[in-house]
């Protein structure tokens, strides 16, 4: 099933199996660590440390860790008198297809943010590429390029002419996230058109060859299915709300689109086989309680699960959620079972799992005899990708 990345209630970094036993606690200097970011192969987190304060006013910095032989590396130190990209989070990582290169959003200090690359290689320091507000990027499946969106503009990062930053052509204020084709070099975007009209494309590396797929009005948010055949659209958000009035799909061809649920919803994940979709949509109460539903797009059977107040690390994760859906994607690898960070209710009533003790990291299994299991007490947990055994570390308990 995979192992799980967990930031405990203490701001430690452990690595875990999904009975929360088998335990590694990752060595790293300073007081809290967090974001963990799992590599595509399984063998390296990269994370980030803070020396005080919730958004680190200090020390703030990256880490990688080896998972084969537990060893721990500082690749980037923030700048003095720098903090945290967002509450509780102090960068956005990222890795490269091949799991040695990686990129990175830090504050910096002549530019609010900035976006690095870095690699394993202990020789090279981060090389700082581009600085902008806000600031949203995606790695090509050959690792080649990265599509950065940064305030209305797109722009290349052209890894095979020396990190040349290009800028494309078409922008958009009203998206955040774009991505690339998981099985291609075709990249999906938004175009602003006008006011308030967008346009979903389709384009090449360099923004020359261009596919509309559809329009629309409004904010809107997306991502690719695992076979890169469909693009799943948020579109339309209503004035005011957090929700979405529905979830379409679009062929990557433009041929064909259509709506799978009418539901409101904040966030959707692809499952890794594509069939399915977890959706984060309201639970009926107020006060930021929220379900998951997951989508069968093959029986189109739908199933509404536990309700639950996400962290705020979690509730991050929603609201951005087309740019971590690309490094957090809840879903286990194996397709069977979600992870998410909050307190549950069960049956209308909040379940005790320990009185007083705050949120949970669950593993929620919608077909299992056990289907809703506490991992460890804290904010986050993120699956790991590849084969991600741990061969050699300090094995303890929580």
């Amino acid at each position: 099933m995979g192992r799980i990345a967990i930031v405990d209630q203490n701001l430690k970094l452990h690595i875990t199996d999904v009975h929360g036993t088998n335990v590694v606690t990752v060595d790293a200097l300073g007081q809290g660590q967090t974001w963990p970011v799992w590599s595509p192969s399984g063998e390296r987190i990269l994370f980030s440390s803070a020396s005080a304060g919730s958004n680190g006013r200090g020390h703030l910095g990256i880490y990688s860790w080896n998972v084969n032989d537990a060893s721990t590396h500082l690749v980037y130190r923030n700048e003095l008198g720098t903090d945290a990209i967002a509450k509780r989070t102090p960068h956005y990582s990222q890795w490269s297809p091949n799991s040695f290169d990686f990129s990175f959003v830090a504050q910096t200090m002549d530019g609010g943010l900035s976006l690095f690359l870095g690699s394993l290689d202990p020789t090279e320091q981060p090389k700082r590429v581009l600085t902008g507000k806000p600031m949203f990027s995606s790695w090509s499946p050959n690792g080649a390029y990265l599509i950065v969106h940064s305030g209305f503009d797109h722009f290349l990062v052209d890894r095979e002419d020396g990190d040349q930053v290009k800028k494309i052509p078409n922008s958009s204020s009203m998206y955040a996230a774009p991505s690339w084709s998981p099985v291609e070099t075709l990249m999906a975007l938004l175009i602003q058109e006008g006011e308030q009209r967008q346009s979903l494309v389709v384009s090449d590396a360099h923004g020359r060859t261009v596919t509309v797929l559809t329009e629309f009005y409004g904010v809107g948010s997306f991502s690719w299915a695992p076979d890169g055949r469909s693009i799943a659209l948020l579109r339309n958000i209503e004035q005011g709300s957090k929700f979405y009035p529905g979830l379409w799909l679009v062929d990557s061809d433009g041929k064909e689109e259509r709506q799978i649920t009418d539901e409101p919803l904040i966030c959707f994940y692809w499952s890794p086989d594509g069939s399915k979709i977890a959706c984060v949509t309201p639970s009926g109460d107020t006060n930021g309680w929220v379900r998951w539903t997951v989508l069968d797009l093959v029986s189109g059977q739908v199933q509404h699960l536990n309700n639950f107040l996400p962290t705020t690390e979690q509730l991050m994760m929603f609201l951005f959620f087309d740019q971590y859906c690309q490094t957090h994607n809840p879903w286990s690898p194996d397709g069977q079972t979600l992870i998410f960070a909050g307190i549950v209710r069960k049956r209308g009533e909040q379940q005790n799992i320990s009185q007083g003790d705050g949120p949970y990291i669950f593993v929620l299994d919608p077909k299992g005899s056990e289907r809703l299991i506490p991992v460890a007490q804290g904010p986050l947990g993120v699956w790991s990708r590849g084969d991600s055994g741990v061969t050699r570390a300090n094995r303890t308990g929580f």
